[in-house]
C-alpha cells in the first residue's frame, strides 16, 4: 500500500505505459478524468488526501527520486512515457490570478480578489526576482515538470492549445478514438482585465524566458523540446535504450 501511495498522484497507467505529471492550469483535471476511465491506474482518486497521500501536481524530480525507483522494480519489463502538457506563460498566469479570484481562495493570503491582474503579474515577476515574497504570486515554473534540474525527465510535451496531439497520442496507447472534454472551465470575467502594458510584457518574457521557449517548441511538436535536449546535449536518440539496459543489469545484479 506504502508503494501504491507513492503512485497516487502521478498517474501511472501500466495499461498504457505512460506516467502522467499534472502541470497545474493546464488541463489536468481532462487528463484525470479520461485516465481513470483506464485500468489498471493510479491515480489521485484511489487514495485519501495529505498527510497519508501526496498532492496531485507533484514535478520532475519527485518523480525521478521517490517514484520511478519503485515504478521500475514493480514494472521491470515495461517502458513507461513520462509526458505533461505545457500553456503559454501569460495564459497561464491569467488562469491562476482568475481561480485566485474565487471563493475557494477567499480570506486566504493567496487571494487576488482586489488584486488587478497588471499588479498580479509584477508580483510574481517580483517574486522570481527575489524581491517580495507576496503569497498570491507563488506560482510553481512549469520547468519543473520536464526536468529535474538540467536532466530531462517529461519525454513528450504537449501545448494545450494542441491538445488534439495528446487526444492522438492516448488515442493511440489506448487502440481506440478519444476526445479530452473540458472540466474546470473558468466563468469569463467582465471588461479586459487580462491587458497588461507592452513594459510589463517584456519584462515577463525575460522573467519566464525558459517557460516561454518550452511553451513554443512544445507548440511544434510534442517531441521537440526532447529533440532540443539530445541536440545540445549531444546525446543519441538510443540513450534511453542505453539506461535501461544499464538498469536491468544492475536490478539483476541485485
Amino acid at each position: 500500500m506504502i508503494q501504491l501511495q507513492l503512485f497516487r498522484d502521478m498517474f501511472v497507467n501500466p495499461s498504457l505505459q505512460t506516467i502522467f505529471l499534472a502541470n497545474p492550469k493546464c488541463g489536468s483535471s481532462s487528463l484525470e478524468s479520461f485516465l481513470r476511465q483506464c485500468e489498471p491506474i493510479m491515480s489521485p482518486k484511489n487514495f485519501p488526501s495529505p498527510p497519508f497521500g501526496l498532492p496531485k501536481h507533484i514535478d520532475a524530480k519527485f518523480l525521478k527520486e521517490g517514484v520511478m525507483p519503485i515504478v521500475n522494480s514493480t514494472y521491470p519489463d515495461l517502458d513507461f512515457t513520462v509526458f505533461c502538457i505545457v500553456r503559454d506563460p501569460f495564459d497561464r498566469l491569467y488562469s491562476h490570478w482568475k481561480y485566485k479570484q474565487g471563493e475557494k481562495a477567499k480570506g486566504t493570503p493567496q487571494s487576488t480578489i482586489g488584486i488587478s491582474f497588471e499588479n498580479y503579474v509584477q508580483d510574481v515577476i517580483e517574486l522570481r526576482e527575489g524581491l517580495s515574497m507576496k503569497p498570491h504570486a507563488f506560482v510553481r515554473s512549469q520547468v519543473g515538470y520536464i526536468y529535474n534540474d538540467r536532466e530531462l525527465i517529461c519525454e513528450k510535451v504537449f501545448a494545450i492549445e494542441k491538445i488534439n496531439e495528446a487526444e492522438e497520442f492516448l488515442s493511440e496507447r489506448c487502440g481506440k478514438q478519444i476526445c479530452l472534454e473540458t472540466l474546470n472551465k473558468s466563468i469569463p470575467l467582465s471588461g479586459d482585465p487580462k491587458k497588461i502594458s507592452d513594459e510589463l510584457m517584456q519584462r515577463l518574457k525575460i522573467c519566464l524566458k525558459r517557460e516561454f521557449e518550452i511553451h513554443q517548441l512544445a507548440s511544434v511538436s510534442p517531441d521537440e523540446v526532447r529533440d532540443k535536449y539530445y541536440e545540445e546535449n549531444r546525446q543519441s536518440p538510443f540513450e534511453k535504450l542505453r539506461r535501461k539496459v544499464l538498469r536491468f543489469v544492475r536490478n539483476s545484479a541485485e
